[in-house]
């Protein structure tokens, strides 16, 4: 069965926000986090066997004055799905929340 990473952000949102809707559309519960990679508080969920979903503000710069993933820095919230193979149906399920975009996919 094919996998894929898939990546989405918004500066639409705050992450509160963002949190709420995806726990209302994809019927999952995120739990609270704390690291300074992902500067400071942050939100993750292990929905399903093998996936994991990290919700985590891309505005905050580290000592280097970096934020978690400068190549998408335009997104102050990025949501990141990893090893899902329900790519597909997640994707149709977050077209409920226009404010999000997704920004890469990666399958393997």
């Amino acid at each position: 069965m094919e996998s894929s990473d898939e990546t989405f952000g918004t500066s639409a949102l705050s992450m509160e926000v963002l949190r709420q809707r995806l726990e209302r559309v994809l019927s999952v519960r995120f739990q609270p986090h704390d690291s300074s990679y992902f500067g400071g508080d942050y939100y993750r969920c292990e929905a399903a066997p093998e996936e994991e979903m990290i919700l985590f503000r891309n505005d905050v710069p580290d000592e280097e004055g970096e934020v978690v993933q400068p190549q998408n820095a335009q997104y102050s919230v990025l949501f990141e799905v990893m090893s899902t193979s329900r790519g597909d149906e997640l994707r149709a399920a977050l077209s409920a929340i226009p404010e999000l975009t997704l920004i890469r996919q990666e399958r393997y």
